[in-house]
């Protein structure tokens, strides 16, 4: 959040809502959402869980394509940043079933690659921590440090 919300200006402030917990019978029904206000900007963090083939690795792959997409990888992970979202994707099979968590980061519209390469890596930063804390998936531990490769 550092790199994206200015240091001056209005005070820091944040709303949450939604589901952490995927013990919660309802986890997959309502989405996380956290947003933190700072400087006069604001930066949106949601998670999702899709199952049973709602949303695939495919589809991701098909819309990271999409013409005005900008691919981003992160080892296995997969997303695109379009508009004003990042979202990052990974498979998050588990003994329940096949299932993609993914993490949208929403900033400001842009193409500009600096910007996107930070919101990049506050979605890396997420869903390492979900994949790994939350959900449990089990290729979580193969997501690699570091920051998402653009392109």
């Amino acid at each position: 959040m550092k790199a994206l919300l200015p240091e001056k200006g209005e005070r820091f402030s944040q709303w949450h809502s939604g589901v952490f917990d995927p013990e919660q019978p309802y986890a997959r029904k309502a989405p996380g959402t956290c947003k933190v206000y700072g400087g006069g900007k604001a930066v949106r963090i949601e998670h999702s869980l899709y199952s049973k083939g709602d949303y695939t690795m495919e589809d991701v792959a098909r819309d990271a394509g999409a013409a005005g997409a900008v691919r981003i990888t992160l080892g296995e992970a997969e997303g695109f940043h379009e508009g004003d979202t990042t979202s990052l994707f990974a498979d998050c099979s588990s003994k329940q079933g096949k299932a993609v968590v993914e993490v949208d980061v929403t900033y400001e519209k842009t193409s500009d690659r600096a910007v996107i390469r930070k919101t990049a890596s506050l979605a890396a930063d997420t869903l390492r921590l979900e994949a790994r804390e939350l959900w449990d998936c089990q290729g979580a531990d193969s997501l690699p440090n570091g920051v998402p490769r653009l392109g």
